[in-house]
Parts: C-alpha cells; sequence; structure tokens
C-alpha cells in the first residue's frame, strides 16, 4: 500500500511478480502501477525466485556511452583502469580506491561543482553522489553501469490489531549503482559503504537509538502504531471493495428489496455532492515539493530527461539560464535534503521555507522575463 504520489513507480524487491492488469514490470526494472493518484492505492505481488527478464537484459546505449559533460580527472582514472583485462578488475580496482581515499558520508555537503570536485577534492557527500559518481567512472572505464534509486531499511511493526507490516518512509530513500559483468549480469554495488568504512563522517547517517532513546519515545511511538494499524485494516478493506464486494453488500442490506437502490444512490449522491463542497473548502492537499519543483521547471524550458536525476536537471537548467545559476543550485541542495535527510520537525520546516523562497524568486523572475 502506498500513499498518494505523482509518479506511477512503486516500491518492490525487483524479484516478485505483479498479479493484475494495471500493474506492469519495466524494461528498466520500475513496477508501474495504475495512474498516479491523490489518493491511497494498494498493489498485490506475488513472490517468484526466477530471475526477471530485466535483470539479464543486455545494456543500452545510455548505459554504456553517458558521461558527464567535462571530468578530465575523472577520464584520466578511467584510463588507467581500462588497461585491465576485465570489468571486474576494474570494479575491485574502484573499490580498493575508494577505500584508501578520506570520504566521509553527510547528508549536508553542500554544494557539489562536478563529479571532478567531489572524488578528488570534496570526498564528501550521500548516496546520490557516490552512486553517480561510481556509474560515471565505470562507464568511462568501458563497463556499462547504471544508477538505482530506492529504499533500503524501513521498520517492521508489529500493531496488537491486524498483521505485521513494513514501514517506508522516504527518510529509507537510497541510491546504489548496478553494473554488468560479462557472463555474471547485472551485479548490484553500494559504493556508499566504501565511504562509511573510512574516516570520520560529518553529519553522517544517525545509527541506532540507544536504550535511553527507546524508552524516551517508546509510548508514543507504541500509540502510532497501534493507530497505523487500524489505518491499514481500514485501507486494505476500502481499497478491496470491488465491485463482487459491492454487490454482496447490497443483497445484505437491501435483500429483495433492491427497488430501493435508487433512492439510495440519490442519498449517496447529495454526500458525494457535500463531501466535493467540503474538499474545495478546506482545499487539496499540496503537491509535493518535487512535483512543483518540476513543474516550475518546466516554466522554464527544462524538463527531465530518461534516467535523469533532480541536482543533474537543475544543472542543466543552470546552464541554460546562468543569471538563475545559483537559485538553481540552491533548489536542487534544499531539493535533495527534504527527500533524502533525516530531519527533525523544526529542521525539515525551515528547509521547506527556504525551498518556498527560491521557488518564488523564480517564479518572479520568469513572471518579469515573460
Amino acid at each position: 500500500m502506498v500513499d498518494p504520489s505523482a509518479i506511477r513507480a512503486v516500491p518492490w524487491d525487483g524479484f516478485a511478480l505483479p498479479t493484475a492488469p494495471d500493474q506492469r514490470v519495466t524494461s528498466d526494472g520500475e513496477l508501474l502501477v495504475g495512474p498516479s493518484a491523490r489518493q491511497r492505492r494498494s498493489f498485490r505481488l506475488e513472490s517468484s525466485a526466477d530471475e526477471a527478464a530485466w535483470q539479464q537484459r543486455p545494456p543500452v546505449l545510455r548505459e554504456r556511452e553517458a558521461l558527464p559533460a567535462s571530468s578530465p580527472r575523472l577520464n584520466a582514472m578511467a584510463q588507467q583502469l581500462r588497461l585491465l583485462p576485465t570489468g571486474r578488475e576494474r570494479l575491485e580496482a574502484v573499490e580498493a580506491w575508494f577505500r584508501s581515499q578520506p570520504f566521509r558520508y553527510s547528508l549536508q555537503p553542500g554544494a557539489v561543482a562536478d563529479l571532478d570536485a567531489f572524488l578528488f577534492d570534496q570526498q564528501v557527500g550521500f548516496c546520490g553522489h557516490y552512486a553517480s559518481a561510481v556509474a560515471a567512472l565505470m562507464r568511462a572505464a568501458d563497463v556499462p553501469s547504471r544508477v538505482i534509486s530506492g529504499y533500503q531499511g524501513g521498520r517492521v511493526v508489529k500493531p496488537l490489531s491486524g498483521s505485521p507490516f513494513l514501514e517506508l518512509r522516504q527518510s529509507d530513500a537510497h541510491a546504489w549503482v548496478e553494473v554488468w559483468l560479462e557472463g555474471d549480469g547485472w551485479q548490484r554495488v553500494d559504493a556508499s559503504l566504501w565511504a562509511a568504512s573510512t574516516g570520520s563522517q560529518a553529519g553522517a547517517v544517525p545509527g541506532p537509538p540507544t536504550q535511553r532513546q527507546e524508552g524516551q519515545v517508546l509510548w508514543w511511538r507504541w500509540l502510532q502504531w497501534q493507530w497505523w494499524g487500524l489505518d491499514l485494516i481500514w485501507t486494505r478493506w476500502w481499497l478491496s471493495f470491488d465491485q463482487a464486494n459491492q454487490l454482496v453488500w447490497l443483497q445484505m442490506l437491501f435483500g429483495a428489496q433492491l427497488r430501493w437502490l435508487g433512492v439510495a444512490i440519490v442519498g449517496g449522491g447529495m454526500v458525494a455532492v457535500a463531501a466535493g463542497w467540503l474538499l474545495l473548502r478546506v482545499g487539496l492537499r499540496p503537491r509535493s515539493p518535487l512535483a512543483q519543483s518540476l513543474r516550475l521547471l518546466a516554466l522554464w524550458g527544462v524538463r527531465p530527461l530518461p534516467g535523469e536525476s533532480f541536482p543533474g536537471l537543475c544543472r542543466r537548467a543552470a546552464r541554460k539560464h546562468p543569471d538563475q545559476a545559483m537559485v538553481f543550485e540552491a533548489m536542487a541542495d534544499q531539493q535533495q535534503r527534504l527527500a533524502h535527510a533525516c530531519l527533525s520537525t523544526s529542521q525539515r520546516r525551515q528547509h521547506l521555507r527556504r525551498w518556498r523562497q527560491l521557488r518564488a524568486e523564480l517564479g518572479r523572475q520568469r513572471w518579469r522575463s515573460g
């Protein structure tokens, strides 16, 4: 079950099989479920031990040749890697080099100018930096690679009512790399672990809570989990209330007096009109920051390319509109923090306020230039 989202892709393990006509797996391994929606969606998967076709799909052109525009030091390193005979040896050499460097994992690394600056100067970043850098380095070394976005971790919740479930939040979002090795197909590589094992971690992801911390939050977390369990039972019932279940319910309710069904429909229509009026008064749920940012960038004539990250999109927007480069760069930084950083309520409110200021500034500049 997933919360409302502007995109069709949903989390999955990469091995299970869809069970409904409105679910399909793309050639890139994304599971798409129905249209994007402003309400919760439910989907069911069937476990499978068989390897899916997309996992053995040979690399396409972008996974071989898509490289950053100007990274001379990265290219020089890749030239040395190409002297090694196999892709596996090149990958092992890259891992050994990363582990020998003072890389640090940080959720607040500041602005990163390009991959050369990240790899050889700054050497501080979060999962997206490490995944994109390793993917580019492997491609430059003639080893096909691709960046994968998904979730890592989560928490298994066992409420008193209902079945246990895995809670995944945006703070569990993660990025890693898959590299194509001849004879073995796509192999998963998490370059963030290479950084986590060396040096100090400035602003690193916080570790598991201590016993004292757990005791401090246990009572309200426990109440929250029980509420989620009840909410999950209700939502599952509501989303599964299909035509067959509706007919059974109507027969139980009206029996042979189905002629009263029209009256019930009219009454339901009046309730729906009242609910619609109330919804308009209250206002629809606002779009996510990412959806609003993408819409604003589209007004500036910049739309995302297949497989392009949001920071990459903002860098392209900055090149197209250099007078607004600093604003686009700051928007990318705020967006990454809102999407991936473990923020407290006050920190998230602060970053949202800064993101709104940047969006308003771009909107004003667009209006003036329009």
